[in-house]
């Protein structure tokens, strides 16, 4: 009897050897799965970095061309602002209708964008909130003047006009 439970045992044991063997051979696996998880997920965190830093290039380089465009749209008032003012503080008689033709790259620009221009200075329209600005409180409908412009592209209002109500 004590030779069957030693060979007993002894067959347990070997059990057991292989039972470590194939634990152990999982546990390797799943370090070197762990190992290239890892690597996957700094690779994946490497490329996204270089993704959102070309995002980041592309938004500046399109932010540098609306501003170029921008300065090219107003290059004409840009030049010519300094000479003008130059000339108006050597010849205070100097009449401002002869500065007008100056504003022209302004229309251009406002044209370029699509804009249209709501109201003109002094008009008399009927009040409207969608489209006008007033301090006070006006009725829809009643007679106001504009005191500046606005803007618009289509049914998008940029910038309402102000308007003072006509008394």
């Amino acid at each position: 009897m004590a030779l069957k439970e030693f060979l007993k045992s002894q067959k347990t044991i070997r059990e057991l050897k292989t039972e470590t063997a194939a634990l152990r051979l999982e546990k390797e696996q799943a370090a070197r799965q762990k190992e290239q998880s890892e690597a996957r997920a700094a690779a994946l965190s490497r490329e996204a970095d270089r993704e959102a830093a070309g995002r980041g290039q592309e938004l500046q380089a399109a932010k540098t061309a609306v501003e170029h465009t921008l300065f090219e749209a107003m290059r004409p008032l840009l030049l010519n602002l300094p000479a003008a003012r130059r000339a108006i503080a050597a010849d205070p008689t100097l009449l401002a209708k002869d500065m007008i033709g100056m504003f022209a790259p302004v229309d251009d620009f406002i044209r370029a964008l699509g804009l249209t221009v709501i109201g003109t200075i002094g008009e008399e329209t009927p009040y409207d909130s969608a489209r006008h600005d007033c301090p006070t409180l006006v009725s829809p409908g009643a007679p106001v003047r504009v005191v500046t412009v606005g803007y618009a592209r289509g049914e998008e209002i940029w910038a309402k006009a102000r308007v003072k109500e006509v008394m």
